[in-house]
């Protein structure tokens, strides 16, 4: 996407107030954003409306300029994903070993104890199951990191494990999601795959779709995407484009979009627990009976009912 379209966005953005006040503009979708040629001239813009940015990076292109220039711009918060500690993951372009991509990440995390920027720093593993013993390969890099920064890993790591509990089936579970500050500013995030959106990463065939649901797509403290050629989408996971509205945003802005009949008559049936496409059918069915009963109910209860949000931390310990 040129610039000068990502400009028009923000200035909509902007002039339109589109974002609530704890609402971010998140520039990834499909991809890494630092790999944009522009992303630097991108990230001040944004800034330069007061809008907030949530960077989501794997850290491969998060060099010591990088990190310094994304402090100085005040950047809201950089969220980098540990999932991948593998040295095949990095030797794709832009060619890194993992040893590099740690020295990345340390980096990060040493400049921030040494300059206290308002910028929050987050490290994410995102676990496939809940089985700790499962994962026990993906909590290696963040010990690794822990130790170069002078943090005790085990020790830490024994402090993060004890808010672990059990499951109704007596395995070591871990809730939906344990954050722990390591230094002022620099959180730990450890968390698993949301039960709802799990089912895309698997086969469809395997996948009992759903007949009922609901998302929180196109509402007004919900989401919309817009990918690299300018096309909507409903869903931040939805790597594949299935949910493409037949709009483009430089036939249709944002003041087009919200008036147009089809952005209303999704929105609508996302409310009444109806799912437009066969995408959202298999996202909120399951691969089990007990996935497919409870995803599809918890969905229309947690979205619609906002005093009823605990729900989905109970509906992911259910179907994990």
């Amino acid at each position: 996407m040129s610039f000068e379209t990502v400009k028009r966005i923000v200035d909509e953005i902007s002039e339109l107030h589109l974002l609530s006040s704890d609402g971010h503009i998140n520039p990834y979708i499909v991809g890494e954003p630092l790999m944009h040629p522009q992303a630097d001239q991108i990230f001040k813009y944004i800034k330069s409306k007061s809008l907030k940015i949530l960077l989501n990076t794997n850290a491969s292109l998060l060099t010591s300029d990088t990190i310094k220039f994304l402090y100085d711009i005040h950047i809201d918060k950089i969220t980098i994903n540990l999932s991948k500690n593998k040295d095949e993951f990095y030797m794709r372009k832009p060619k890194l070993s993992y040893e590099e991509h740690l020295g990345n990440v340390t980096d990060a995390v040493k400049q921030h104890i040494k300059r206290n920027p308002s910028t929050e720093l987050e490290f994410l593993i995102l676990l496939h199951k809940r089985d700790i013993i499962k994962n026990s390969v993906e909590i290696q890099s963040i010990m690794q990191i822990l130790d170069q920064i002078g943090i005790e890993s085990v020790l830490f790591m024994k402090d993060v494990f004890a808010g672990f509990r059990y499951n109704f089936f007596r395995r070591i579970q871990l809730p939906f999601v344990i954050r722990k500050e390591l230094v002022p500013g620099v959180n730990l995030a450890i968390g698993v795959s949301h039960s709802w959106a799990g089912n895309i990463g698997t086969d469809y065939g395997k996948v009992k779709k759903a007949i009922i649901g609901s998302c929180n797509a196109l509402r007004k403290d919900g989401q919309i995407a817009i990918l690299a050629d300018g096309t909507y989408a409903l869903c931040c996971l939805d790597y594949e484009g299935r949910t493409r509205l037949p709009f483009k945003y430089e036939d249709c802005n944002f003041s087009k979009l919200l008036n147009s009949k089809e952005f209303k008559r999704i929105a609508s049936e996302f409310r009444r627990c109806h799912l437009p496409y066969e995408f959202c059918k298999c996202c909120r069915g399951g691969d089990t009976n007990a996935k497919w009963l409870v995803n599809q109910l918890f969905s229309c209860i947690y979205y619609n009912i906002p005093h009823y949000k605990v729900f989905r931390h109970l509906a992911n310990i259910i179907t994990r």
